[in-house]
């Protein structure tokens, strides 16, 4: 039956709503178009073949090349027909006239058409006609193969209306079967509910490398093709809203790529796949601690777990000579592995993380002092893939003179329109609460002000039954925050914490409350 569909639809276009007469001609059958040049071609044969029936009109007949739709929508293509055509057939005695030209006369013509989609094929319909009556008098088509070149090309121009890509209808029981290094396939999200399936069968062991391109903001997840498993999934891993996944691939195993618009985005997005070879892990071996990599701190490690359930160790030395009174050390991961990190000292475990860095990175600040510290480093779900681990080692950071406020009950006050608090984040953990006692309505500002361009700063603004009654990120200078806030008479509460990296670097910031208006 479906064999059948493209043949009525085809029956059932207004091209064909006046039946075509003995002498409609059939200029060619499915051009593989891969370029703009090769385009060029088939739209010159298609006006050589037409050029000679507009010669049988009457003399000084006018002639307008009108708009090719698909589904009743523009497209690149179509437009492209419409000036092309209007460009091959132009010159005398033919007198061909703007697009755009309204004019009903007798010795008025319209040559317009429309595309089908049909499986690969797109067929170019083209027809002339009166333009005072519609009387048919020539019809021709030509078709194309649809390549990734005229898939692009058909593109519906709206934004809001994007068409089904020419891979459809796909799923996990058909997906597309991808060649690994070749072409980037051009696909479309078309409504909230595509899902775009891909389907990928390595020759060799190696990196699987899987990304999306384009403006649109996706999100992919990775299968196994035998078990149906999620391995994993990604929003933001490759340029801008892309995303990325790489996965240490096997041999002949199949894997599955599913890719949807974030949040309801639809629009066009190119996937692409690579497989790279399996990265040399220099530190290797260290998978114990008798065999830890010896690494400074302030380093930048590049590493591999290389095999399932891989542990890689590393040995950090303080020197008294450097720091005599200790020092704060930050251990890190950077990458798309969802990592966990332990440090022992002593033969004792003194602190262990999983995911308080970036993503699904771990991060762990501690204070040390002279002696030697190991660092274990493990895939939380003993996946392979590459990291990076960071180190830096700085000195004890001083609290300020607010300390302890790292909670409600020992926020300390702020007066309105006193000079600024000076103040600092001992870690990316550390929160500042600060009490604000409001004796007249007005507009106040509460503004936070690093004293570098990096530290970012996040408030939150709560009343005294502790319902939350504002916030910001970034409303002030750089990372910043400011909040803006008519209060009433009373006792309000402020939650000041640290986002992003590490704030060690420079730590301090000033708070200042000011009141701006009634």
């Amino acid at each position: 039956m479906k064999h059948i569909i493209p043949y009525i639809a085809m029956a059932l276009l207004p091209l064909f709503c006046i039946a075509l007469p003995l002498s409609a001609q059939s200029v060619s059958a499915g051009k593989e178009i891969a370029s703009l040049d090769q385009l060029d071609l088939a739209a010159a044969e298609l006006a050589r073949s037409i050029r000679p029936e507009l010669l049988k009109l009457p003399q000084n007949s006018r002639i307008r090349v009108g708009a090719f739709y698909l589904d009743d929508s523009d497209t690149t293509l179509g437009s492209y027909l419409t000036q092309q055509l209007s460009a091959f057939l132009a010159g005398a005695p033919l007198n061909i006239v703007s697009p755009d030209t309204d004019f009903r006369t007798a010795t008025a013509y319209t040559l317009r058409g429309s595309l089908l989609e049909t499986g690969n094929i797109i067929r170019i319909y083209a027809r002339l006609v009166k333009t005072d009556d519609e009387t048919l008098i020539h019809s021709w088509n030509t078709d194309l193969g649809v390549t990734d070149f005229i898939d692009t090309m058909i593109q519906i121009s709206s934004s809001s209306n994007v068409r089904r890509d020419r891979y459809e209808p796909d799923s996990r029981e058909n997906p597309i079967a991808v060649t690994l290094g070749g072409s980037e396939i051009a696909r479309t999200i078309h409504d909230s509910d595509d899902n775009d399936w891909f389907s990928i069968t390595p020759d060799r062991q190696g990196v699987l490398v899987l990304e999306t391109t384009g403006s649109m903001d996706t999100y992919m997840y990775l299968i196994d093709g035998d078990s149906s498993s999620e391995l994993g999934s990604n929003d933001d891993g490759g340029q801008n809203t892309n995303a990325k996944i790489e996965w240490f691939a096997e041999e002949g195993k199949t894997y599955i790529a599913r890719v949807k618009g974030l949040d309801g985005s639809l629009g066009h997005y190119g996937f692409k796949t690579t497989l790279e070879a399996i990265p040399v892990d220099a530190n290797e071996p260290n998978d114990t601690r008798e065999r830890a990599t010896l690494i400074a701190s302030g380093s930048r490690t590049e590493a591999v777990f290389g095999t399932a359930g891989d542990i890689d160790w590393y040995k950090v030395i303080i020197d008294p000579n450097s720091l005599p009174e200790g020092g704060q050390l930050s251990v890190w991961t950077e990458g798309r592995m969802d990592t966990t990190i332990a440090i022992y000292h002593r033969n004792e475990i003194i602190a262990e993380d999983d995911d308080s860095g970036d993503n699904e990175n771990a991060r762990l600040n501690i204070t040390v002092s002279q002696g030697d510290y190991y660092i274990r480093a493990s895939e939380a779900r003993g996946r392979q893939g590459r990291y990076t681990l960071r180190t830096a080692l700085r000195p004890v950071p001083v609290p300020d003179a607010y300390e302890n406020d790292n909670s409600r009950s020992t926020a300390k006050d702020i007066t309105i329109g006193d000079p600024v608090q000076g103040r600092t984040f001992s870690d990316s953990n550390d929160i500042d609460w600060v009490r604000i006692v409001i004796t007249g309505a007005g507009l106040y500002e509460i503004r936070t002000k690093a004293n570098d361009s990096e530290l970012d700063s996040f408030m939150e603004l709560y009343n005294s039954d502790n319902d939350k009654i504002a916030e910001d990120d970034d409303s002030g200078d750089n990372y910043d925050a400011r909040i803006r806030q008519r209060l009433e008479p009373g006792t309000y509460y402020l939650k000041i914490s640290c986002l992003g990296d590490d704030p060690l670097e420079d730590n301090r910031y000033t708070l200042r409350v000011t009141r701006t208006g009634n």
